[in-house]
């Protein structure tokens, strides 16, 4: 389900309660740095998505040694949220920790992806506090989805790229491209 405007408020109290602990930075290629908008005003948008049963967390194990981030309903720790903070943040709550992409264009076809991962006070005191699990699994992740987004470029910039219309799962992408176009009209 994707939801736009205050829905982000009850997280971000829980938020609140986290430090930076890592951050990983990578320049990729051909990750153009586009933005994309709500006529409605909305900063942001974005949604939640349910663990699957028997997992605690994202992670590479599935499961989660870390104690949860206080003020989180019975709902919320079986739920990863996903926001886009226009124009350059992405914001994913989980139940143990909270990671942040910060995307910084560095020209039309490069990008710089900050990743930072925020766990509490709490779990960084722990004598055997490692978020290696953590860390690795969206190393992972984001590498395969960097790759795609690559691939996805590449062809764009192909002299045979005819742009269509949006899909319905790239609702999040037509909603950025109003935003942005919504800001840019009035400086034409």
């Amino acid at each position: 389900s994707r939801r736009t405007g205050s829905s982000c408020a009850r997280t971000t109290a829980s938020v609140t309660t986290v430090r930076e602990y890592t951050r990983s930075s990578f320049a990729s290629a051909n990750i153009w740095s586009r933005a994309s908008g709500s006529s409605s005003g909305a900063c942001f948008n974005g949604g939640a998505m349910a663990l699957r049963d028997g997992y605690s967390t994202m992670s590479m194990s599935g499961r989660s040694q870390l104690p949860q981030i206080p003020g989180l309903s019975a709902d919320d720790h079986r739920q990863v949220f996903y926001y886009h903070v226009y124009p350059n943040l992405l914001l994913s709550p989980h139940p143990d920790y909270v990671l942040t992409h910060t995307i910084w264009p560095l020209g039309p076809t490069r990008s710089r992806v900050v990743c930072e991962w925020l766990f509490t006070a709490e779990a960084v005191a722990m004598e055997a506090f490692d978020p290696a699990d953590v860390v690795e699994f969206w190393d992972l992740t984001n590498r395969q989805d960097w790759q795609l987004c690559e691939r996805a470029q590449a062809g764009a910039a192909s002299r045979g790229y005819r742009p269509g219309p949006y899909q319905s799962s790239e609702d999040c992408v037509h909603t950025f491209d109003r935003w942005y176009a919504d800001r840019l009209a009035p400086r034409l």
